[in-house]
């Protein structure tokens, strides 16, 4: 499915643009009458739990929760849960005691809990109710289908816009250093080692790549530098062969692990890199002995911006990709765009079809301003270029998160379709601005990211995924750090396919093959 999403990104940009909403609908209070942008005759209050970010926990009160209660007569009972919430849900399941949505479903709960137990409503069956979602679904190519679980139903609403710009891991390099050693931005890896040596000669106790979150469940770093490669790791979607494949079997993935040693052996990435923290990570950085990272687009000013304190002269910048071997490419690899999660209805509820029709509301150009940037001259306005910027916002390490505390945008429950750039785009240095644009301009090929089974399939996946993913992580991580010779990869593949590897692969296949043809009946 080659399918790209930047022209649709952009498209989408110029439509919300065009028809935001005019100052007069910008400016309304709630005046206790019927208002023209209201849902409902009748409130309508949603109980919703969601799986709450410790970093930015949930605040009843703030703006957009507001702004929802006053223009669409839409009010929310929020419970949030940091911990537990699997087993919360299956308490609350077998006890019938469920709320009206649940914002974090993601392919695994749907299947689990829509296909398997049938608690989830399934949305196609009321898309006679979501003009809205339709005709935004007709732009997006194969994009709202990476959404949809094996049995072809629509248990969550999907998201668009909050991964584009803050989900995003790009490359990142300290321009001064650079600078400083006469060194040229690497554009292949042989270039990116030259760099990596030159670095740890002017600074011994650096490990000039520092990257972290390796075998991270959420994104692998494997993955984001195995795109580098022209592959990935573990199970992914192949565009060029159009179907599920196992990146350790790719000849790219030996050469990308052969690199990888090379780094280790020579500690020009950290010892302790498979086992490196978020804290160990970053105190690597900010104490000069990092100076490479692929990670978050909010990590340049995040680093910038303290230790400029110090030094005034640093700079972290967005580095464009490097092709990796004979087959790499110098995109990036766009996959931490797509969060897979998003708002659900439990079958239970009493207000369905009218959550349908707030549902389907979070599609239009109006809700998009609204949960982007609020309502102009409370929370946004305008400068002397005629661009958008957040009110009393102030550049700093933490403008992300500040965005959430102070307005509530972007807080889990309440966005689906979001302004990609509204994240920074009003507060953030030139550096991180400019990473933001690069966002656009250098992504790769979005892949299918997931895929769900049918019951029978699912069982036969659990067995074959715990044996191979256990066998897959131990090797790659003694190749990586020289505890294995590279001339032993072929005999890793043959311990991997007698733990039912083609199996497993055929397994995806098969479900994609069946998925495929439930799409185009």
């Amino acid at each position: 499915m080659k399918k790209k999403f930047v022209l649709v990104s952009l498209l989408l940009a110029a439509v919300f643009a065009i028809t935001a909403c005019d100052a007069a609908q910008e400016n309304q209070v709630q005046t206790g009458e019927r208002r023209d942008t209201w849902l409902f005759d009748e409130p309508l209050t949603v109980t919703m739990w969601i799986d709450e970010n410790a970093t930015f926990v949930y605040e009843q009160g703030l703006f957009l929760e507001n702004a929802l209660n006053e223009q669409l007569n839409v009010f929310f009972n929020i419970v949030p849960i940091q911990e537990n919430m699997d087993e919360r849900l299956n308490l609350a399941l077998a006890s019938r005691e469920l709320p009206d949505v649940y914002f974090g479903i993601n392919l695994e709960r749907a299947s689990n809990f829509g296909t398997l137990q049938g608690a989830l409503v399934d949305l196609t069956e009321y898309f006679h109710l979501m003009p809205n979602y339709l005709a935004w679904a007709e732009t997006m190519g194969d994009y709202p289908y990476y959404f949809y679980t094996a049995d072809g139903a629509l248990y969550m609403l999907p998201n668009y816009g909050y991964g584009t710009a803050s989900n995003s891991t790009l490359w990142y390099y300290r321009e001064d250093i650079f600078e400083e050693l006469g060194l040229e931005v690497p554009t292949t890896d042989a270039e990116l080692y030259e760099v990596l040596v030159a670095m740890k000669e002017a600074y011994p106790d650096s490990y000039p790549l520092t990257l972290r979150n390796w075998f991270s469940v959420f994104q692998p770093q494997f993955d984001r530098i195995g795109y580098q490669w022209g592959t990935s790791h573990d199970m992914y979607y192949c565009n060029d062969r159009q179907e599920w494949v196992y990146a350790q079997l790719d000849p790219e993935y030996r050469d990308m692990m052969e690199f990888l040693q090379k780094l280790y052996v020579e500690e020009l990435i950290p010892p302790h890199s498979l086992s490196i923290d978020t804290a160990g990570w970053q105190e690597l950085i900010y104490t000069n002995r990092g100076f490479i990272f692929n990670d978050f687009q909010a990590r340049v000013d995040f680093f910038n911006a303290p230790m400029r304190q110090e030094n005034p002269d640093v700079t972290f910048a967005y580095m464009p990709p490097f092709a990796g071997g004979s087959n790499g490419t110098t995109k990036f690899n766009p996959q931490s765009q797509l969060i897979i999660n998003g708002p659900g209805i439990f079958v239970t509820s009493d207000n369905i079809e009218k959550i349908i029709t707030y549902f389907d509301w979070l599609f239009t150009p109006e809700a998009e301003l609204l949960m982007s940037w609020g309502i102009q001259g409370e929370t946004y306005d305008y400068d002397a270029n005629g661009n958008r910027y957040h009110i009393g916002m102030v550049p700093g390490e933490n403008v992300f998160f500040d965005l959430i505390r102070t307005f509530g945008f972007f807080q889990r429950g309440f966005y689906c379709l979001v302004d990609p750039l509204s994240h920074t785009a009003s507060v953030a240095s030139p550096e991180q601005i400019y990473a933001v644009q690069r966002v656009v301009t250098d992504a790769g090929e979005y892949r299918i990211p997931g895929i769900t089974f049918s019951e029978a399939r699912q069982d036969r996946f659990n067995v074959l995924n715990a044996s191979i993913k256990t066998l897959s992580d131990e090797g790659v991580g003694m190749f990586m750090t020289a505890q294995r010779p590279m001339s032993e990869w072929d005999d890793f593949l043959a311990e991997l396919r007698a733990a039912g590897l083609e199996e497993f692969i055929k397994l995806h296949n098969d479900q994609q093959a069946e998925i495929n043809a439930t799409r185009s009946n």
